[in-house]
């Protein structure tokens, strides 16, 4: 699975210019990016995953002491499947970069559902 855009002005549909319309002198923010997703199922009730995703605006389009530059995202995923219920585990690790440095953080999910 994935999804690959380019685009301008596009802050709007979820992705692209990482929320942000607008940059330098009220320029629309030209950007590009995507997001890829891998899913094996070594057995019926396990599922294993895989995700990358970028979203890199243009530089020359940014106010570059205040705006987001590039936003990465890397994460892996389990599921377990003993019908009929569902548990999931997923980890992601998020990086933002922006003019002043690099923000990075970790995300864990932990998920209990059930299936009828």
């Amino acid at each position: 699975r994935g999804e690959a855009f380019t685009g301008k002005g596009i802050a709007g549909l979820g992705g692209g210019a990482i929320g942000q319309n607008f940059g330098r002198n009220g320029r629309v923010i030209r950007t590009r990016g995507g997001w890829a997703q891998l899913l094996v199922r070594p057995a019926p009730a396990v599922e294993l995953g895989a995700s990358v995703g970028i979203d890199d605006p243009k530089d020359a389009d940014l106010d570059l002491a205040t705006q987001r530059l590039r936003n990465r995202t890397i994460g892996g995923q389990i599921q377990w499947r003993p019908a009929p219920l569902i548990l999931g585990l997923e980890y992601r690790q998020i990086e933002t970069r922006y003019g002043a440095g690099i923000a990075k953080a970790g995300h864990l999910n932990l998920a209990v559902g059930a299936e009828f």
